[in-house]
Order: C-alpha cells, then sequence, then structure tokens
C-alpha cells in the first residue's frame, strides 16, 4: 500500500477510487457527508493526504479543509469541485473535471514524501 487518502465526496467516481485502490495501491478512506469525516479527524483518523469536495450535503469542504488542518497541519489537502477556486487553508484546487490532473497531482504529493 502507497498511503491512505482520505476522499470527502458525495458523488466521487467510482472509477477513480478504483484507479486509487487497486491500479494505485491506495488506502482510500470515503465519506460521503462532511460531518462523519470531521468527527473522525478529530478522532485521530490516520491519513497522508486529503481530497475535500467543496461542495458537501451536510457542511461546507472549507469547514472539513480547517479541522483537517488543525488537526493535521502537515497533511496536505486538496479541494476538488466544479467551482475553480482554490480554498485559502486548501494546499491546492484542482476541478473535479480533471481526472487525470486529479491523479498526477496525487502522484507527485506521495512521490515528495
Amino acid at each position: 500500500m502507497k498511503g491512505t487518502i482520505l476522499l470527502v465526496d458525495d458523488r466521487a467516481n467510482k472509477y477513480m477510487i478504483e484507479v486509487l485502490e487497486e491500479e494505485l495501491g491506495f488506502l482510500v478512506c470515503r465519506y460521503y457527508d462532511g460531518r462523519g469525516a470531521i468527527r473522525d479527524i478529530q478522532d485521530n483518523l490516520k491519513y497522508q493526504l486529503a481530497l475535500v469536495d467543496l461542495s458537501l450535503p451536510d457542511i461546507s469542504g472549507e469547514d472539513v479543509i480547517e479541522v483537517s488542518k488543525e488537526v493535521n497541519p502537515d497533511v496536505p489537502v486538496i479541494g476538488i469541485s466544479a467551482f475553480g477556486y482554490k480554498p485559502k487553508k486548501a494546499d491546492k484546487y484542482v476541478s473535479k473535471t480533471q481526472a487525470e490532473e486529479l491523479l498526477k497531482v496525487i502522484e507527485s504529493y506521495f512521490k515528495q514524501k
């Protein structure tokens, strides 16, 4: 296993998850809502990279990013959405429509470690 990725997205692409897990060898901790992710982050969930959708059904993805950075300041967070802006506490933003770019960014973060 290459590492663990926190994925907070109510509409995550199943193909993307399969690629991350089966082809690239990551463990993906998937959450469909922000509150569940925040609860587990605060309960010491371990992950090396977070992918957070900015538009979640229960709370803002920016709230999840903020908690992730408070609890794990050294863990990179990538904001993902179709909105086209990078939240100020995120390390990077990638559009959901750019799946190949997102995979390249993920791989580059893990190569840096």
